[in-house]
């Protein structure tokens, strides 16, 4: 949204030569009715090959869509990893990104979405990922509506996150990853 203080306003249907002419306050109430859709100009990534879409680091803030990405993890995957013990049905695309945080930090990483997408984050230090016949060390979910916060700890020595957004009963959409970190 552009917002032009100081110039005049024209409906375009005056007949008259005068234009109509409004105060700042009226010019930006008018302005601010105008109904934005935040997430409609955010753009999917291409599809990774692995799970990994990309990377994610302190103070880091991107904006994607699920749409397009893997369906790898699901209700299934979650409970095996012991991120969340409730049967959601995720079972459509997730954007999952790797966040390497240094050591003696305190990382809060928080989901902003369009719809019900739930923020994932679990300690993942190989290249490869994670199946359910493979174990993590820890695994933390938001399942709140709409987004979610997480606050992630490492001890010392670096420590690798694999962060997801994922949709229930497969909603895909728009979403705000920020990452903010602070040295303990």
């Amino acid at each position: 949204m552009i917002l032009l203080l100081g110039c005049e306003l024209s409906t375009g249907f005056s007949t008259s030569t005068e234009q109509p002419v409004l105060d700042p306050v009226e010019r930006i109430e008018r302005i601010e009715r105008i109904p934005v859709d935040p997430w409609s100009e955010v753009e999917a990534s291409p599809t990774p090959e692995g799970c990994v879409t990309g990377p994610l680091s302190c103070g880091s803030v991107l904006e994607d869509r699920t749409t397009g990405g893997h369906s790898q993890w699901s209700n299934d995957h979650y409970r095996t990893l012991f991120c969340h013990p409730i049967h959601h049905d995720w079972d459509g695309p997730e954007r999952v990104y790797r966040l390497v945080l240094p050591a003696q930090t305190v990382a809060t990483v928080e989901l902003e979405s369009e719809g019900d997408l739930d923020l994932f984050a679990l300690s993942w230090p190989h290249d490869d990922c994670p199946t359910t016949q493979m174990s993590v060390s820890s695994c933390d979910a938001d399942v709140g509506t709409s987004g979610g916060s997480l606050t992630l700890v490492t001890q010392d020595r670096d420590q690798t996150f694999l962060v997801a957004a994922d949709g229930k009963s497969a909603l895909e959409g728009a979403f705000r990853l920020s990452v903010e970190c602070v040295a303990r």
